[in-house]
């Protein structure tokens, strides 16, 4: 009978290799491109989610409701509970559930950097896009902007790029921190939590297509700077992975 796991389970956790990077660098030109070459796709795909919707944004409605209210919450509890892990292995000096301060470090500032200072407070507050739902086209007041277009359209809270994708994309981190023989899967398993709750935004009327994958490629720049900052020094040292 084949074993389901290995014998003995690596705890390294190696950074995502140079081509990674260069993957990703890709994708972020492919994205401004496409979405800066062709920036009525946005347009494309909400009127088409619109239309799956039965011919309206559903904000209010089913399951995504509850998606929507409870993703922020749900982020803060796991942000407290990496908190407390992180603290607990401090005091204990040693790992605790897999969590040492380092660790809790990383996740914590990641969740914090990329989800609370650069989208909430920077992106969303600086380019003023005006959300899919607000939008002439659908109903509302507000004219359309691509995403690299610094508009007027909104105050604060503004549609580019995506909170909630963002804080789903936030679990990235965890992919960084996970013994390698479960790294893809979890780095999968964000990705599709990410795309989701990104899809649920787009059918709300809340995002368009491109302030999800900004969100996405954003938070996953980020956190990689992180690891190298603050993952790398130990990795190098040869000790147990942070």
């Amino acid at each position: 009978m084949r074993k389901l796991l290995p014998d003995r389970v690596s705890w390294r956790r190696p950074l995502p290799r140079a081509s990674g990077i260069l993957v990703f660098l890709l994708l972020l030109v492919a994205a401004a491109l496409l979405f800066g070459l062709w920036p009525g796709l946005d347009l494309i795909v909400s009127r088409w989610a619109r239309e799956l919707s039965g011919g309206r944004f559903q904000f209010g409605d089913g399951w995504w409701q509850w998606l929507y209210r409870g993703l922020r919450p749900l982020f803060y509890g796991v942000s407290a509970l990496i908190g407390l892990l992180g603290l607990a292995s401090l005091l204990l000096r040693r790992p605790v559930l897999g969590v040492t301060p380092r660790i809790a470090i990383f996740i914590l500032l990641a969740f914090g950097l990329t989800q609370g200072l650069i989208v909430d407070l920077y992106l969303k507050t600086v380019f003023g896009r005006a959300r899919p739902r607000e939008l002439v086209e659908f109903g509302g007041e507000s004219l359309f902007t691509p995403f690299y277009i610094v508009a007027g359209q909104c105050a604060r809270n503004c549609s580019f790029v995506s909170g909630h994708a963002a804080m789903a994309f936030a679990t990235f981190a965890f992919a960084f921190v996970t013994p390698a023989a479960w790294r893809r899967r979890v780095f999968w398993a964000a990705f599709a939590f990410g795309a989701v709750t990104g899809w649920m935004r787009i059918v709300q009327g809340g995002h368009f297509l491109s302030d999800v994958v900004f969100a996405g490629l954003v938070v996953y720049g980020v956190t990689w700077l992180l690891a190298l900052a603050i993952l790398l020094p130990e990795e190098k040292a040869g000790g147990r992975a942070p």
